[in-house]
């Protein structure tokens, strides 16, 4: 159980990561025009 839990709170990081950067991209993306 615990290495499950580990596995999905490194997936949940990375997924985070992930939606942080989109956004960023999309705030440059409405602001640059």
């Amino acid at each position: 159980m615990t290495l499950i839990i580990k596995k999905v709170e490194k997936n949940l990081g990375k997924v985070t990561i992930l939606v942080i950067y989109s956004l960023v991209i999309f705030f440059f993306l409405v602001n640059g025009e």
